[in-house]
């Protein structure tokens, strides 16, 4: 869920701890197109950290209920791709 309450800066840099899926950043209008793509680049990245570490035998904690990190990252993914044609403006 989203808090109102966060400001713009927090989106960006750690918005996996502000939005439950990538597809609320397209919806914050709170946020510009370049910051609601660099919130989902970030997200991404983290994302892409957590796969690395797993690999290398080192799992992150994660909530019980959070989906798997490549399942996430298609998804973040597939936020970028609406945003890039057009979405979330």
């Amino acid at each position: 869920m989203m808090e109102i309450k966060k400001i713009p800066g927090q989106c960006v840099q750690s918005p996996q701890n502000v939005y439950a899926k990538p597809e609320d950043i397209l919806n914050d209008s709170r946020l510009s197109e370049e910051q609601k793509m660099k919130a989902l680049k970030t997200w991404e990245e983290d994302q892409q950290a957590l796969l690395r570490a797993d690999d290398e035998n080192m799992p992150a904690q994660k909530p019980q209920n959070a989906p798997a990190p490549a399942d996430m990252i298609e998804r973040i993914q597939g936020a970028e791709k609406k945003l890039e044609d057009g979405a979330g403006r």
